[in-house]
């Protein structure tokens, strides 16, 4: 009885161990592991903010340009950048030229990508 248990439990082991290889498989076969490894860079990676004017959005390239003091600065966005206007999600569509965003962002491989950008309105002309 006793090498019954012994062998039975030998069995779950091996078991749990090829079903947990075979996953792993897996996720690098659908590149979970690599949107993981991802994740973990972005948190280790140092984020920036830019506070400017939007001078452009292009749709098509998935960028958006502040002017940044008398600099323009072109940042990237996926479909992980989440753009707020008055703290609703908006798409990044509806981001108009001449609002103001701030753009949080990280610098990876020479581009700027945008993490989030916040959209505010114009800011008003005041006439005395």
């Amino acid at each position: 009885m006793n090498k019954l248990v012994i062998i039975i439990i030998t069995i779950l082991i091996v078991f749990i161990l090829s079903s947990f290889s075979i996953y792993l498989v897996h996720l690098r076969q659908c590149g979970v592991a690599r949107k993981i490894n991802d994740a973990a860079e972005n948190v280790m990676e140092e984020w920036s903010t830019a506070d400017g004017e939007v001078r452009n959005v292009d749709a098509r390239g998935k960028t958006i340009t502040l002017i940044v003091g008398d600099q323009p600065l072109t940042f990237f966005l996926d479909e992980g950048t989440a753009v707020t206007r008055s703290g609703e999600v908006i798409e990044s569509s509806a981001i108009k030229v001449g609002a103001r965003a701030t753009v949080r962002y990280i610098q990876r491989s020479g581009n700027k990508k945008a993490g989030s950008i916040a959209v505010y309105p114009p800011a008003a002309v005041q006439v005395f």
